[in-house]
């Protein structure tokens, strides 16, 4: 019988310029899906907890061929030449108004920001997920030992009762807040890895150097995976279709309050060889209302977005070659009529359809033994594997094994440690790939309301 692999996991699921007015928040990462994870529970309980932050619903909507000429290609490998893109965008100028938001990290997994609420401001850690478009904070009077089904209404508001549990989480306690204005709208949403409840208030959000009064919800019933995370709440930045109680995007609350004029926002996530578990450090920046051009390689390429519900957009052909004895002798494409990806920060891997996933696997050198905790396929640190290409049409994104292949520190069942390499693709039961943060890691992202389309480049090394 194999050897039993005990992993450390860490579940975490689920933009600069020297301008006027940028809204840059810094990112900061949380602790690594594969850190240490033994003190969180057994194996099957951290699959089972790993599992359902992939059963997302998302709208499936009809994808055609969207885009037509060709005129470069992005790579995570970058050679240094020059891209002439078609659908670049040099019109951003370093001159526009943006918010800066700082972002923080802790082993490269999920990527989130000090905000404050409140005055004088309560600091908070926010995971930043363009997957959804409410703006969230744990309440003071959240009780983290009531089930998320059992809440009680109290003066009209959702309440849980007394503070007791989660003593880990941030809360926001408005109480202690001299501009707080009471609003009372119940509020709740289901994620595929959990759900919250609580009601809707009013009052400063700080956001890097920028504040400004806004509505958002606190919550007071939350469920396990929200109780147990690295984060005290969730900023929204998905599109409005799918807000809660019709809220708009918080692009479009910067925008009304003077503080960006374009409607989109950019980030550049860092791959930190120096990170460490359990403390953050800075992992990337987030800028509202524009991009910095400091933060990637060449031009930026765009798609339009085929979705009016999430950042999706479609792809002509996802390849791969077919090896025998190291040789390519055919491409595998695992999208002949065209698919639907989506670019979504509140992921932390890459995701794709189950038999789709077990497929490319194998063509990128899984090795044939049990998967590591039933979930991750384990390649050879030592093989070459192959480069995996998206075709978007006007240009094609090529994701090298520094992309896809992730490195970690597993317990075996004796006890000893050893260096394994897992592919960072997983099987989930929709129809869609997704794209998260390991794919951010390399690849600038810029996701853009006015145009509605999401743009690509190569991230600064």
């Amino acid at each position: 019988m194999a050897n039993l692999l005990v992993i450390t996991l860490m579940l975490v699921f689920a933009h600069r310029i020297a301008a006027d007015k940028l809204l840059n928040v810094d990112i900061i990462r949380s602790p690594s899906i594969l850190s240490s994870l033994s003190e969180h529970g057994s194996t099957a309980q951290v699959a089972a907890k790993l599992a359902q932050h992939f059963a997302r619903l998302h709208l499936q909507e009809q994808v055609g061929e969207v885009l037509q000429r060709r005129s470069g290609d992005l790579t995570d490998a970058y050679d240094g030449s020059a891209l002439d893109a078609v659908r670049s965008d040099s019109s951003i100028s370093q001159d526009a108004k943006v918010v800066k938001a700082s972002m923080l990290t802790v082993l490269n997994d999920c990527y989130f920001g000090v905000i404050g609420f409140g005055t004088p401001p309560q600091k908070v850690y926010l995971q930043f997920d363009s997957g959804s478009s409410n703006l969230w904070v744990t309440s003071s009077e959240a009780n983290c030992h009531k089930k998320a089904t059992s809440y009680t209404r109290n003066h009209g508001l959702f309440r849980a009762g007394n503070a007791t549990g989660c003593p880990q989480l941030r809360r926001y306690d408005h109480t202690e807040s001299t501009t707080y204005t009471p609003d009372g709208d119940p509020f709740g949403i289901r994620y595929g890895s959990g759900l919250v409840r609580g009601y809707f208030s009013d009052d400063f959000v700080t956001i890097g150097a920028n504040k400004l009064k806004m509505k958002f919800a606190e919550a007071t019933v939350l469920s396990l995976e929200f109780r147990s995370g690295s984060y005290d709440g969730i900023m929204g930045l998905g599109k409005a279709m799918i807000a809660r109680n019709n809220m708009p995007p918080l692009v479009d609350t910067l925008k009304k309050a003077g503080l960006i004029e374009r409607r989109m926002y950019s980030v550049s996530m860092q791959r930190r060889k120096d990170a460490k578990p359990h403390t953050p450090i800075p992992g990337g920046t987030l800028v509202f209302g524009g991009i910095n051009p400091k933060h990637h390689v060449g031009e930026v390429q765009y798609v339009p977005t085929t979705s009016r519900a999430y950042w999706e957009f479609g792809v002509r052909s996802l390849t791969v070659p077919y090896d025998v004895n190291g040789i390519p002798i055919s491409l595998v494409n695992f999208c002949p009529r065209g698919c639907s990806v989506l670019a979504d920060t509140g992921t932390s891997l890459m995701v794709g359809p189950t038999a789709d996933v077990d497929r490319l696997d194998k063509l990128i050198g899984a090795l044939d033994k049990p998967k590591i905790m039933g979930i991750f396929k384990e390649l050879d640190c030592n093989a070459k594997h192959p480069t995996i290409t998206l075709d978007l049409g006007d240009f094609v994104i090529r994701l090298t094994d520094k992309t896809y292949v992730t490195r970690t520190m597993v317990t075996e069942s004796d006890g000893t440690r050893r260096l394994a390499c897992i592919s960072s693709f997983l099987s989930s039961s929709i129809d869609n790939w997704i794209l998260g943060d390991v794919f951010m890691q390399s690849f600038f992202t810029v996701f853009d309301y006015d145009n509605d389309r999401i743009g690509f480049a190569m991230a600064t090394p």
